[in-house]
């Protein structure tokens, strides 16, 4: 059944529409179809639950002039899960798909959690910035290692946290602190220790 008001709204299944175009049913309420197995779909549910979808294996492109906004009325933004799951996989891929970047959990509480970048001999650059301005940590790709920028070090230390009894730091200006509280032990069966003006080792 359909009704056309007179002032020129479209209704499908319902005698009293409210829009352009409203079509009412309890089941798939619009398709799209190249030829008898090409299609684009949107189903509405109960509780407004709405799906988009495609027949065969077919892509869904949004190509706007402007940007794509998802913003939930105080939901989440998920990717690669069904509804009321715990995440599963999302990769985001550069334009040229020549690189990827994505993070990926798994499916009992993202107790394996990976963040992951570029392809296996084929990586990306990670920078990850600091609270002072010109301090970062970054990955380089191209160099296959790890940068620490400006003034920043490398430090490990216990649960206390930073500025704890035992901490290990790479500072700025390459030396390697080992502070009170630590033990270093070195059990490989030689040791270099290559220096070019002095090895100083403070005793108790």
């Amino acid at each position: 059944k359909m009704t056309l008001t007179s002032d020129g709204k479209l209704g499908v299944g319902v005698t009293d529409p409210d829009s352009g175009l409203e079509v009412l049913n309890t089941s798939r309420q619009l398709k799209l179809s190249y030829d008898a197995d090409s299609f684009y779909a949107i189903t509405v549910a109960d509780n407004s639950h709405t799906t988009i979808d495609t027949g065969e294996s077919g892509n869904l492109f949004f190509d706007p002039g402007g940007d794509i906004i998802l913003q939930p009325d105080g939901g989440d933004v998920k990717v690669g899960q069904a509804v009321a799951t715990q995440p599963a996989d999302l990769f985001l891929f550069s334009a040229n798909n020549n690189g990827q970047v994505g993070v990926q959990w798994d499916a009992d509480g993202n107790t394996n959690g990976l963040l992951l970048g570029g392809q296996d001999g084929a990586g990306v650059d990670f920078k990850f910035h600091g609270d002072t301005a010109g301090n970062y940590v970054q990955w380089d790709q191209s160099g296959d290692e790890l940068v620490l920028g400006s003034n920043s070090k490398l430090s490990f230390h216990d649960a206390a946290g930073a500025g704890g009894a035992e901490n290990i730091s790479a500072s700025s200006n390459g030396h390697l602190e080992i502070n009170s509280g630590t033990t270093l032990d070195m059990t490989a069966p030689t040791v270099d220790i290559n220096a070019s003006t002095a090895v100083t080792i403070d005793g108790p």
